[in-house]
């Protein structure tokens, strides 16, 4: 009788502790959202109207406070944040990566017209960022909050609207960048 008890004490333990397991599930996505930009710009009567990224656009990053413009030969010059262009047009959609560890940023949009002619904006934004546990397999997720254009430069663009205060999904525009 004791050992038919045990066996049941030890089956009963086992399916208890298997059941109280939590599922960590499976991460395939990236789970943190990208910063998504589009464009518009005006047609010929003079309507806003959406448009693909400039094929000669290329976009940097604020890096310890030094822009990333400079000698591309040099060891600290970093890969462009944004080059491939051709999958910006087919989705009109550009997705830019937050710093996760800063509450600013900023962006420099180089915009290529000819082999001499390079036109330079940049965007700042400030926001708060909020971490929350996905799981073991995914980890944590930022979700940003507060967002605000701190500033931009009117080169190329002729104006930068924030759509929305809070970043959760990169599903959506949240930046709108009319272009002169």
């Amino acid at each position: 009788m004791i050992k038919k008890l045990s066996i049941f004490f030890i089956i009963l333990t086992s399916t208890l502790f298997i059941s109280g397991c939590e599922s960590t599930g499976i991460c395939v996505d990236p789970v943190t959202p990208n910063l998504m930009i589009g464009f518009t710009s005006y047609n010929n009567l003079e309507n806003e109207e959406i448009v693909s990224p400039p094929s000669g656009l290329l976009i940097y990053g604020y890096k310890d406070g030094k822009d990333m413009l400079g000698n591309p030969e040099s060891e600290e010059y970093p890969e462009y944040i944004y080059p491939d262009m051709r999958q910006a047009n087919e989705n009109k959609l550009i997705p830019l990566i937050f710093d996760v560890n800063k509450d600013n940023l900023t962006y420099i949009f180089e915009f290529v017209t000819d082999e001499e002619t390079k036109i330079h904006d940049t965007i700042s934004l400030s926001y708060k960022r909020k971490q929350i546990f996905i799981n073991q397999n995914c980890g944590y997720k930022s979700t940003f909050y507060e967002v605000k254009i701190e500033s931009f430069t009117k080169n190329a663009i002729e104006e930068a609207t924030l759509l929305t205060q809070t970043i959760e999904y990169d599903t959506e525009k949240h930046i709108n960048i009319l272009l002169k």
